[in-house]
């Protein structure tokens, strides 16, 4: 990589806080959507459901960038301390988990249920917690996002299960073997293991092993 840890830091500050700055805004955007699904279900709601969709997706592709181009260059911990503090990133993480609840992404906006990039987003998030210790213990503390996460992840890792059986040209556009890898790390990271645990999760050990194994068969 031709380039400096301090060259990626500076390249990657201006789109991390732009992203990062707006969990108000993805938030009061979900908002609206539900209110206008519920007076009715028509153009309006259905335009500003493909936007928020369009949103998720171009913001969980920014972050997932800038977090690739800071780890090739040595600089994670750095882009964790500087350019994504533990309180901006988890605020960001719920207001993104929050919307994705309300819209049906669509098709080339999202990757087995969740925003294109969030899975990526969140295994460095929650697994490399040499460089994000404080933000992996900022979401195990809020009891609403871990279960949340749980929640979605699990649905992903059904979907995935699914897609990995069917022909190529019939799987959802990007999925591939390692992504089920990346669900289950994130998953088996320490900071989502009380939600994961939990009773009305009891099952979730079980589906785990059994996408890791299907994963591990492909």
């Amino acid at each position: 990589m031709d380039c400096t840890g301090e060259e990626a830091l500076h390249a990657c500050r201006g789109p991390t806080q732009l992203v990062l700055g707006s969990g108000r805004l993805l938030a009061a955007h979900a908002e609206v959507l539900r209110r206008a699904k519920a007076m009715s279900p028509g153009p309006p709601a259905q335009l500003l459901g493909r936007t928020l969709s369009n949103l998720l997706a171009m913001q969980a592709a920014a972050i997932q960038q800038c977090l690739a181009l800071a780890d090739a260059v040595g600089a994670l911990r750095g882009f964790a301390q500087q350019l994504a503090p533990p309180q901006s990133l988890v605020l960001w993480l719920q207001a993104v988990v929050g919307a994705a609840q309300s819209v049906p992404l669509a098709p080339g906006d999202n990757l087995l249920g969740l925003p294109r990039g969030l899975e990526v987003v969140l295994s460095v998030v929650c697994t490399k917690n040499w460089a994000f210790g404080r933000h992996a213990s900022m979401v195990e503390a809020s009891a609403v996002l871990s279960a949340t996460l749980v929640r979605l992840l699990l649905r992903s890792l059904s979907m995935a299960a699914v897609a990995l059986h069917l022909p190529p040209d019939r799987q959802p556009a990007g999925f591939a073997p390692h992504t089920i890898h990346s669900l289950v790390d994130v998953l088996a990271a320490a900071c989502l293991r009380p939600a994961l645990l939990q009773p009305s999760g009891r099952s979730s050990p079980l589906l785990l092993r059994l996408c890791l194994f299907t994963a591990r068969a492909a």
